[in-house]
C-alpha cells in the first residue's frame, strides 16, 4: 500500500510540475506576442512620425518583454530627437547589451554623446565599434572628423592611415593629412604628402599647384619653382 500511495505522490508530482511549466510557457508565448504587438505598431505610429504614441507603445513592448533589444533602440532614436538625452543614452546601452552585434545601435549612441559634447565618449563607441563589427570601416572618417574636431591631431593621421590602409590613397585623405601636418608646423610631412599625391595622379595639375601653394606660403619660393616648370612642360 505504501508503494502505491508513493507512486500515486510521484505521478502528481510530476503532473503538476508539467501543467506548471506548460503554463509557465503559456504565459511566456503570451508575452512574446504581446511585446511583438506593441513593437510593430509602435513602428506603424514612428513611420507615420508620431512619436508620442510610438513611444508609449515601444514602451508597452518593454513591458512584455524588457529584453527586447529593438524596443529599446527604438526609444533611445526618440528620446534622442526629443533631446532627452540621459534617457536616450541609457535605452541605447542597454539596446547594445543585449544585442553587442548590431551597428544602429552604436551608431545611436555615438549620436547621443556627440549631442552631448562627449567627444572623447563617441570616438570610444565608433573605435569599439569598429573594432568588433565587420563592414563597419567606412565610419572611420566619422571617427577622424571626431579627432579632428577634438584636435586630436594624432590620432586624426592614425586614423587616416587606417583609411588609406583600407581603400588606398585618397586624395581627400592626403588633404586633410596636409592640413593637419601644416598646423602641426611639420612642414616636411605635408610636402612628403603633396610628392605622393603627385606621384599618384600624375596628370591632375591641381595637386601640383596645391604643392607650390604650400612652399610659396611658406616663403620657400625658390622650391616651388621645378614643381610648376615640370606643370608648364
Amino acid at each position: 500500500k505504501r508503494s502505491i500511495w508513493l507512486v500515486y505522490v510521484l505521478l502528481f508530482s510530476f503532473i503538476s510540475s508539467a501543467y506548471a511549466q506548460r503554463d509557465k510557457s503559456t504565459r511566456e508565448d503570451r508575452k512574446v506576442r504581446e511585446a511583438t504587438y506593441y513593437f510593430t505598431e509602435g513602428v506603424k505610429y514612428y513611420i507615420l512620425e508620431d512619436m508620442e504614441k510610438a513611444l508609449a507603445l515601444f514602451e508597452k513592448s518593454l513591458e512584455s518583454d524588457p529584453d527586447n533589444d529593438a524596443a529599446h533602440f527604438k526609444i533611445a532614436d526618440i528620446f534622442s530627437r526629443q533631446g532627452v538625452l540621459d534617457k536616450a543614452l541609457e535605452h541605447a546601452n542597454q539596446a547594445i547589451e543585449l544585442d553587442p552585434d548590431n551597428k544602429y545601435y552604436y551608431l545611436t549612441k555615438a549620436e547621443v554623446l556627440t549631442q552631448q559634447s562627449d567627444f572623447e565618449g563617441a570616438a570610444l563607441v565608433y573605435e569599439t565599434m569598429i573594432d568588433r563589427l565587420d563592414g563597419t570601416d567606412d565610419y572611420l572618417f566619422d571617427l577622424a572628423a571626431i579627432y579632428l574636431y577634438q584636435q586630436s591631431f594624432d590620432q586624426a593621421i592614425e586614423t587616416y592611415d587606417k583609411i588609406e590602409q583600407k581603400y588606398g590613397l585618397l586624395p581627400e585623405v592626403i588633404t586633410a593629412k596636409q592640413r593637419i601636418y601644416l598646423q602641426q608646423n611639420r612642414l616636411d610631412k605635408a610636402i612628403a604628402e603633396g610628392e605622393r599625391l603627385i606621384a599618384a595622379f600624375p596628370g591632375e595639375g591641381d595637386y601640383v599647384i596645391a604643392l607650390s601653394e604650400i612652399f610659396i606660403s611658406k616663403g620657400k619660393d625658390q622650391e616651388a619653382i621645378p614643381y610648376l616648370e615640370s606643370l608648364l612642360e
